[in-house]
């Protein structure tokens, strides 16, 4: 066919214990030419844990025209909850590095509203031409962007776009080759580790890009 549908959307939630040993896919459907974006999965529970995997990838293409990578959010409500043995895998990223990764955000009840964001970004290295990685940009219409943590993975990058401003606790990356962080004129605040992010590189573009490192 021309063109694929994109994913669909999934929420769950639980009063009491969420236990997922199964498959969430919401991704979208392959395509010879090109795919709609992946959808979005959200999990809410006392805790939520297991062995299960929940996808929300575009579907494979030939063509360059794919969708970016979906959605996926794991909440935990009760007061003890942790993400410490968490062994649900989340997996939101894009097909042969042509377009956005997605994202995984996880909140437990402690972090008061602001959880970890977690970002697969591209699975292929940019073109040795490729002069414009291509970011996850964060800008006001994305609504809060606070966040206690952001993991960056593979070829993940994000963008503080011009009208942003976004509180994050510590920034972690894999490889400072891959891993940037980029700021459009926006504002970070109350970075704590910035000065020496965790194997990420730093890099300001237009007048106003602002780091304000907490006391």
């Amino acid at each position: 066919s021309w063109a694929s549908h994109g994913g669909g959307a999934v929420k769950l939630t639980a009063a009491g214990a969420l236990t997922l040993d199964g498959f969430i896919h919401a991704d979208s459907s392959a395509s010879a030419n090109y795919t709609g974006a992946a959808g979005s999965v959200w999990l809410i529970g006392a805790t939520v844990g297991g062995a299960g995997t929940v996808t929300a990838n575009p579907g494979k293409t030939s063509n360059v025209g794919n969708g970016g990578g979906g959605r996926i959010a794991v909440w935990q409500t009760a007061a003890d909850a942790t993400f410490e043995d968490f062994g649900i895998t989340l997996e939101s990223t894009n097909w042969r590095g042509y377009s956005y990764g997605g994202t995984a955000y996880l909140q437990k009840a402690s972090d008061n509203g602001v959880g970890e964001l977690r970002i697969p970004g591209r699975t292929v290295k940019p073109a040795a031409n490729d002069t414009r990685p291509i970011r996850i940009p964060l800008t006001a219409a994305c609504g809060d962007l606070r966040f206690s943590k952001v993991t960056l993975k593979q070829y993940a990058n994000i963008g503080i776009e011009a009208d942003a401003v976004a509180e994050i606790g510590s920034i972690v990356g894999e490889d400072a080759s891959k891993n940037f962080v980029t700021v459009y004129g926006g504002t970070i605040t109350n970075a704590q580790n910035m000065a020496s992010a965790d194997k990420v590189q730093l890099r300001f573009f237009n007048a106003g890009s602002t780091v304000k490192v907490a006391a």
